[in-house]
């Protein structure tokens, strides 16, 4: 099976179908994406090994740029890219979905390449991304230390 297919399969199964419908539901709804990306923090710190191991970072990144989007901080995403973004967290904390996430060693898998196919997918905007939130992370520690500057003349 060539490498252009797993992608096309994930992406019409049943599941990653599911996953990408309730998107629509969740980007109505900041709280309910927060939601979300907290259930797939709790989730990623607990499979950081296995299969999942090489995507934490990945999902770590994808998890800021959407807690960043759900707060109305960073509204400077392609809503096509936001949406294959939070369809792959919402299949990852599926627990039904292509390999359940039962079945040992495998269950993980599915969800591992999916969140890498979608990285990889989804790459100049996830740049975009981190240069934003670099310079938004400049800004406050700007910020921060001209309040301790005034903090200390006082």
């Amino acid at each position: 099976m060539s490498g252009d297919s797993k992608p096309n399969r994930w992406l019409k199964s049943r599941a990653y179908l599911r996953a990408k419908k309730t998107v629509t539901v969740l980007l109505e709804s900041p709280k309910r994406l927060l939601g979300l990306v907290e259930r797939v923090a709790r989730k990623s710190d607990r499979a950081s090994s296995g299969p999942i191991s090489k995507s934490v970072e990945s999902i770590k990144i994808m998890v800021r740029l959407v807690t960043a989007y759900a707060k109305g901080e960073y509204k400077d995403v392609a809503i096509e890219n936001l949406v294959k973004i939070t369809a792959a967290l919402v299949y990852f904390v599926m627990p039904l979905d292509a390999l359940p996430d039962f079945i040992a060693v495998f269950g993980l898998t599915d969800d591992a390449a999916l969140l890498a196919w979608t990285f990889g997918a989804v790459k100049q905007e996830v740049e975009r991304f981190l240069a934003w939130e670099l310079e938004a992370d400049s800004a406050r520690k700007t910020e921060d230390s001209q309040l301790t500057e005034a903090e200390f003349r006082e």
